[in-house]
């Protein structure tokens, strides 16, 4: 698994779209232990998988103005943490649009004991067409 260690500056200007057709892991993007990265006026979509899994002790991670689109049916996450032993902190998730899934952001700290995670930030996001749930959080502070 590549680890994250340092990202200088880098830029797009134009339009990406960030999408997984069918293939062996369950995600489009897994932040696995990034430290300071942010998505922002991006396309992310996912044909059958989760879009995005945040963990790893990802901190200052950051999704703004983006389109995060899953699929129409299954079980699956548009912004998925697991919540494990190693806190994922300052999550920001601000004027997003969330469309299709079974969840549009899940953070379940099923542990009873700290860490949890912290400082996490959800605000002028669009849900639409989510099976389930928009915002579930469990276990989490602040």
């Amino acid at each position: 698994m590549r680890q994250c260690e340092k990202v200088n500056q880098w830029s797009v200007k134009n339009n990406v779209i960030i999408t997984n057709i069918i293939g062996p892991k369950n995600y489009v993007v897994n932040t696995e232990g990034c430290d300071y990265l942010s998505f922002k006026n991006l396309t992310i979509s996912s044909g059958v998988t989760n879009a995005i899994i945040i963990e790893g002790q990802s901190n200052y991670f950051s999704i703004e103005g983006c389109n995060i689109e899953g699929p129409k049916s299954g079980n699956n996450y548009l912004v998925y943490n697991a919540g494990n032993d190693d806190p994922d902190n300052n999550i920001t998730l601000k004027n997003n649009e969330f469309h299709y899934g079974y969840y549009g952001v899940y953070f379940n700290n099923n542990y009873f004991v700290l860490p949890r995670e912290k400082h996490i930030t959800i605000t002028g996001n669009i849900f639409d067409s989510i099976q389930y749930s928009a915002i579930y959080l469990f276990n989490s502070s602040d």
